[in-house]
């Protein structure tokens, strides 16, 4: 009986879901010319339209997206599985997914705006039923998390790094995850995502977390308490306590709205 339910559902994600082509295409020979991933366009987007709280400037990008559309481009058809030689390390490969997870949700509210009201509007559709292209292959937002980045990476600051582009969310850094900073800049992002109190809180007593620590417990290893602990030792957490989850902010992180 499970296996069948398991079968329904598939079947029932299929015949949903849909793909979201890229709105360009890249020339193939300079595709094929590349010698390094380029992360300018992605660049330009993050150090220009989010604010230091993370929040999009989205009529700005709705006016020009040229540049996002670039990049949504360059990843469809670019990525560690079609060129392995661009991506020689883990760095390489971790900091590329995070990107465009972080470049297709985007890509995602952006096709939506300024319709969308948040990305929670319509959960399954936003990350179970819309794909898009990725690295030579197609994939939804749900998947490229907890079927790629999380099982192959087993890093949970990676939690503190992707930006579903709600206000509950960890802040999106005005700047690109780099290969070559990645290790300092995920180690920035848990210490600001855990020192912020809407994350982490003493209140009654209680230990309040943001929902991340519920969804994901079995990745803030041996538990979620203990793991803050451990990258945060200057919070006073009590030694017992209850745990409570403070209740998500699907609000959509934009610079326009309240």
């Amino acid at each position: 009986m499970r296996v069948l339910t398991l079968i329904a559902l598939a079947l029932v994600a299929s015949a949903c879901s849909s793909t979201v082509r890229p709105r360009v295409s890249l020339p193939p020979t300079q595709v094929e010319a590349l010698q390094a991933f380029d992360y300018a366009d992605w660049t330009r987007i993050t150090t220009t339209l989010v604010d230091a709280r993370g929040r999009v400037d989205y009529p700005k990008l709705a006016a020009d997206r040229a540049g996002l559309d670039r990049f949504i481009a360059l990843i469809a058809v670019v990525g560690p599985k079609s060129k392995p030689a661009l991506f020689p390390t883990r760095e390489d490969q971790l900091a590329y997914y995070i990107n465009a997870y972080n470049a297709l949700t985007m890509f995602n509210v952006i096709n939506r705006y300024p319709a969308i009201q948040s990305v929670n509007d319509d959960p399954k559709d936003f990350f179970y039923f819309t794909e898009f292209e990725l690295d030579g292959g197609e994939i939804d937002l749900y998947s490229l998390e907890n079927k790629i980045i999380r099982p192959t990476f087993q890093d949970a600051r990676v939690h503190f790094a992707l930006n579903c582009a709600s206000a509950g969310c960890p802040v999106l850094p005005a700047e690109p995850f780099l290969p070559a900073t990645l290790e300092a800049q995920l180690s920035r992002e848990a210490t600001r995502f855990l020192h912020e109190e809407r994350n982490v809180a003493v209140e009654g007593g209680a230990i309040v977390l943001s929902q991340i620590f519920e969804w994901y417990a079995a990745d803030f290893t041996p538990d979620p308490v203990s793991w803050i602990r451990a990258q945060a030792g200057d919070l006073d957490l009590p030694a017992t306590a209850i745990v409570r989850h403070r209740p998500y902010d699907w609000a959509l992180n934009d610079q326009s709205r309240p």
